[in-house]
């Protein structure tokens, strides 16, 4: 009997990721914006973003061929999370961002939210949910800690964030074991 039922709780996880990496393949194409303001979070973003070249980085993780090359290029981008996160706590609280460039950053965020989450779904059907679940275990650190410091430089950004991610959810954050992402993203408000 409990064979049965471990057997039936791996068929309906499996089942429920396929669900979820074919909702995805009807999310458009996402492109990661660059903030548009001239503050210093919009600095450490555009950091990130463009000279860290974060959207062809996390798009060539696509075409490896194995799970070895897939480490070292997260080890990279892992890199420039863990960079930006520092960048965003020297700077700390009290920053005013103009509204555009409050917007342009959450806009930002929510396409780095979306295009990762969409990137390894595909990941995990290429390789397997299991690999994929170890690679995301250090990248879920660093980008928590992207998004809690962002929140302590610009007050309710996170709530922002999370109405722009229109097409993750938590279930699918953690189907991914993005945990520590999923927590400080439902906390904000991103529905199950």
């Amino acid at each position: 009997m409990s064979s049965f039922l471990r057997f039936a709780g791996i068929a309906a996880f499996i089942v429920s990721l396929g669900l979820a990496v074919q909702a995805l393949s009807y999310v458009p194409d996402v492109k990661i914006p660059v903030p548009c303001g001239t503050d210093a979070i919009s600095k450490v973003i555009i950091k990130l973003v463009v000279d860290g070249g974060l959207e062809v980085k996390l798009r060539a993780l696509l075409a490896l061929k194995t799970i070895a090359e897939i480490k070292i290029a997260l080890a990279v981008i892992t890199g420039l999370f863990r960079g930006c996160a520092a960048d965003l706590l020297k700077i700390g609280a009290g920053v005013v961002a103009e509204t555009e460039a409050t917007t342009s950053i959450v806009a930002c965020f929510s396409a780095i939210i979306t295009l990762f989450v969409k990137i390894f779904l595909q990941l995990s059907v290429k390789f397997g949910i299991t690999a994929v679940v170890d690679l995301c275990a250090e990248i879920d650190v660093v980008i928590r800690e992207c998004l809690v410091n962002l929140e302590v430089c610009i007050a309710g950004v996170l709530a922002l964030i999370v109405k722009a991610c229109l097409y993750i959810t938590v279930s699918v954050l953690a189907h991914l074991k993005l945990d520590l992402c999923a927590d400080v993203l439902a906390h904000a408000g991103m529905s199950a």
